[in-house]
């Protein structure tokens, strides 16, 4: 398994993601034996009131969960697509705007073809902050555990 521990707000992930993960990603035979796993957490931390922290800020925990919804609601190929799309719109970004985020995935989705329902609905259910707490339990467990953004391992 190649697992990438990334964050969404992270230049440095978002130039991997667009890069080196995407050069992967067009390569049907490396895709085809390589199992890869996304960990959209990074250097986020869990407070004791089960609230995850992002080193960004609240956007980039917002992002960090719409991404963690499209992990789960989608198979890698789209959440792929859809992620570094979003990833290669923060590189192009002029701040952290709420609503230029907001704009953002949706924009992603509608260039891919995706159905955003489902990620809205995983947002705003609670499901999507359940999800990033699991992330933060996997990453958390990492052996060794990561010492900065990207973290490649497998």
């Amino acid at each position: 398994m190649l697992l990438c521990n990334y964050q969404s707000l992270c230049e440095g992930c978002a130039l991997y993601i667009k890069s080196d993960l995407g050069n992967l990603y067009n390569n049907s035979e490396l895709m085809s034996i390589v199992n890869l796993h996304f960990l959209p957490f990074g250097n986020a931390h869990i407070d004791e009131n089960q609230t995850v922290q992002c080193q960004h800020g609240p956007n980039e925990c917002y992002l960090n969960t719409i991404e963690a919804c499209a992990l789960h609601e989608w198979p890698l190929e789209k959440s792929f697509a859809f992620i570094k799309c979003v990833e290669v719109g923060v590189l192009k970004k002029s701040d952290d705007d709420d609503d230029e985020l907001k704009s953002l995935w949706n924009s992603c989705c509608e260039e891919l073809k995706l159905d955003s329902n489902p990620i809205k609905d995983c947002y705003e259910s609670g499901r999507g902050n359940k999800l990033l707490l699991g992330y933060g339990e996997e990453s958390n467990a990492q052996v060794p555990p990561h010492m900065f953004v990207p973290w490649v391992t497998g």
